[in-house]
């Protein structure tokens, strides 16, 4: 049942202006969650597993340093992984174990902060540069709360971060950049799958500009994971988005109409096309290595990446398709999921590339919008819906 804690969330409540789920979960003295936590949107449907759908491997040491052969066969696996699945695992990566097990240790000291202390950074707008709160600030799903945590900054094109724990600005600085170079290789590769050239992307979205956000979610122990939801599906914004977890698994992909439940393998990315990227149902996992190791091996951590590919749905022009996710919970563990979306300069107007427009075969599929104007919408859009994505579909008459 889900009675008899609603006095106890009430309590929380009155007690502060923001309860984390965290407190909540600590708090609670029975084996039911409130009410206000039950997602009932058709949540079990069938589950099938990453090995049984195959989900692609791209080796990212190959795409980027591998020879020219070895160089043009990953880019066409890239692609054909893309636009076959929108979904892959991408090896190599080269963000350093030590680095990724020091940002999940400071965010867990983050999360551990008072309530108090970290209503310091709770944000209240979406381009804050600081945001720390709980559920989601627009779920879109009337009263059901999320069981989650976040705190989501801003890390580019300036770096905003809050100043405790100590030293976690300077990691987290670190870690975004970092991603923000795999981010900035894996888009190279995806322009040459999609032949165009340098400047029809680079120079056309802006990147050195380039809008990157760290979102840092946290997904306590629930004691009816069948009834709560950590993220309902949704889509995201953004060119490329990199998510790593601390090898508690719950990212769940829609493919072929049904979820796959993700066992992502240890350090690695785990990548998937979202709305401006459009690519039938791209996803991959980065196992990651040091590249300041005197060998260049693999350096595994249990953890794991994924990485989202997002706003090129549009600038593909609906050649890479966008794919639905959702974070489920479990009873046993706390999950933590560090998020890094990249997407374009907020002042560039996205739209189809030039080179994937024909007006009698390949017409335009989307109405160009400037990337901030699309984030505002995307952030107040109701979660479970593509409906951001399809009020930029120009329609057929």
């Amino acid at each position: 049942t889900v009675s008899g804690v609603a006095p106890l969330l009430a309590t929380l409540v009155e007690s502060s202006e923001m309860t984390s789920i965290k407190v909540l979960a600590e708090s609670l003295n029975s084996n039911s969650i409130p009410s206000d936590y039950v997602y009932s949107a058709n949540y079990h449907t069938p589950i099938a597993s990453t090995q049984e759908d195959g989900i692609p491997v791209i080796d990212y040491s190959l795409l980027t340093s591998g020879t020219p052969d070895q160089q043009s066969k990953a880019i066409q696996d890239l692609g054909k992984a893309c636009e076959e699945w929108g979904f892959f695992l991408l090896v190599n990566h080269g963000v350093s174990e030590t680095l990724i097990d020091k940002v999940f240790d400071a965010s867990s000291q983050f999360f551990n902060l008072t309530e108090e202390e970290k209503r310091e950074f709770e944000g209240k707008n979406t381009f804050d540069p600081i945001t720390c709160g709980t559920s989601f600030r627009n779920a879109g799903l009337g009263k059901i709360l999320l069981w989650r945590d976040y705190l989501k900054v801003i890390a580019h094109p300036e770096f905003r971060f809050p100043d405790k724990p100590q030293g976690f600005s300077e990691l987290s600085l670190e870690y975004c950049e970092k991603t923000r170079k795999v981010a900035r290789e894996l888009l190279r590769g995806i322009r040459k799958s999609l032949g165009l050239e340098e400047s029809d992307m680079d120079s056309a979205l802006n990147l050195d500009s380039g809008f990157q956000l760290f979102d840092i979610n946290l997904y306590p122990p629930c004691p009816q994971p069948e009834l709560a939801i950590g993220l309902p599906p949704h889509t995201d914004h953004g060119l490329v988005t990199l998510v790593l977890q601390n090898g508690v698994n719950g990212l769940e992909v829609q493919h072929n109409g049904k979820w796959v439940s993700v066992d992502a393998l240890p350090n690695s990315f785990m990548v998937n096309t979202s709305d401006q990227l459009e690519v039938n149902y791209s996803f991959f996992l980065v196992v990651g290595y040091d590249h300041n190791s005197s060998d260049g091996l693999a350096r595994v951590v249990d953890g794991a990446m994924m990485l989202v590919v997002e706003d090129m749905v549009i600038f593909s022009n609906g050649k890479y398709k966008s794919v639905k996710h959702r974070a489920v919970v479990n009873s046993k563990i706390t999950r933590i999921s560090l998020v890094t979306p990249y997407g374009p300069s907020l002042d560039t107007i996205v739209s189809a590339a030039s080179k994937l427009v024909d007006s009698e075969t390949h017409p335009p599929a989307y109405i160009p919008m400037m990337y901030k104007e699309y984030v505002v919408q995307q952030q107040n859009t109701q979660m479970g819906a593509k409906s951001c994505l399809e009020r930029v579909r120009v329609q057929e008459e």
